[in-house]
């Protein structure tokens, strides 16, 4: 008894010092709430300790009960959010493709098929409209890419892949790019390099964006260095002193693709880095 006695009374107290470390969260304030509010003292009542303690244990569980249900719910609200904003997404989209290909088809018309003779100022006017139309179409493409991979609509196809070649038909086009910028770009491609299970055609224009998003952000004059490596988990990428990729509608859909690879796009000191993994992943392989 003097036992049980000792243990009620060390509990009174910690109930006492509730307010002595800082304010507790939420969920704390409440339980020392009901803690306190246990083991108040009331008059005519002949429950112990004990009895006190096992009230305080079944409020605290209900409480508990009670917090994992409003979570619940909130985390649902959530996720019935998402799906709300990417159908949202998708329709916009839809419509404004539909309404972009109102004007290309007329732009088209005007400039190939020309109805009279038009001036120079004219056919200036009207290149960079067709221009225009034609980079919001490729932006809205990419924006609705990334709403179908967050949703699961877009299925990725599965081929036998070799990094070294996804890389390799990048680099011609690239080093063009560099050469603009006076930028220096290598390549350590080892043919060691263990084949992928990936979409071929979305895997290399995911890292082409990356690369391309690289030689953009290096200084004028500067060098990109790309170098593979793999490990028996997976192929790793790197681009050395290449900072994280810009925010943008296509560098957001390159990481997605890596991610919907089973891959990762990391900043590691100072250097880019992609990870593909050996082994495909279920979306893959369903």
């Amino acid at each position: 008894w003097r036992n049980t006695r000792y243990v009620a009374q060390r509990i009174e107290q910690l109930a006492a010092r509730r307010g002595e470390r800082g304010e507790p969260n939420v969920a704390v304030r409440r339980a020392t709430h009901l803690l306190g509010a246990a083991l108040q003292p009331h008059a005519g009542d002949e429950a112990d300790e004990l009895d006190h303690i096992e009230h305080l244990v079944e409020r605290m569980s209900e409480a508990l009960t009670q917090e994992r249900a409003a979570h619940a719910a909130r985390a649902e609200e959530m996720a019935q959010r998402e799906r709300e904003y990417a159908v949202l997404v998708e329709h916009a989209v839809a419509g404004a493709l539909h309404q972009l290909e109102e004007v290309r088809l007329p732009l088209h018309i005007l400039l190939e098929n020309k109805f009279g003779e038009l001036n120079e100022n004219q056919e200036e006017m009207l290149g960079v409209a067709r221009a225009a139309a034609e980079a919001s179409d490729a932006t809205l493409l990419r924006l609705r890419d990334v709403v179908r991979l967050d949703t699961g609509m877009l299925r990725l196809r599965q081929e036998r892949v070799r990094l070294q070649d996804v890389v390799e038909g990048i680099l011609p086009p690239l080093r063009l790019a560099a050469g603009e910028r006076e930028v220096s770009v290598h390549a350590d491609l080892p043919p060691t390099l263990p084949a992928l299970i990936a979409d071929r055609g979305r895997l290399q224009e995911a890292i082409s964006v990356l690369l391309f998003d690289a030689v953009r952000q290096a200084p004028h004059g500067g060098t990109i260095a790309i170098a593979a490596t793999h490990d028996r988990h997976g192929v790793q990428l790197a681009v050395r002193g290449a900072p994280a990729p810009q925010p943008g509608e296509a560098t957001t859909l390159a990481v997605r693709v890596v991610r919907a690879h089973g891959g990762r796009v990391e900043s590691q000191s100072g250097d880019l880095v992609v990870s593909l993994p050996i082994t495909p992943v279920p979306a893959l392989t369903s």
